[in-house]
């Protein structure tokens, strides 16, 4: 099998691989900003005047809801999904 057929055949899969990681991309910063917007921001970046992306703060907010000690109290979840629910 050559290699064009290969990639005739994986096109769809591959375009849908792309969709996904655009759709991932959006979402996380789409979160981040809103996370600026409700002024959670030193939650996750203390050293505000580093100009962290809204991507990376909104990495760094899903990585402090799993790192956390409060995980799994439904309170601390309200306070996670918080940001994105008011944007």
């Amino acid at each position: 099998m050559s290699w064009r057929v290969l990639a005739l055949e994986m096109r769809p899969t591959l375009e849908r691989l792309y969709l996904i990681a655009a759709l991932i991309l959006l979402y996380s910063t789409v979160q981040g900003i809103a996370i600026e917007a409700a002024g959670l921001r030193q939650h996750v970046d203390p050293h505000w005047n580093r100009g962290l992306s809204y991507l990376k703060i909104s990495l760094q907010w899903c990585e402090a809801s799993y790192t956390t000690t409060e995980i799994g109290s439904p309170k601390f979840m309200v306070k996670v999904l918080q940001p994105i629910q008011k944007f």
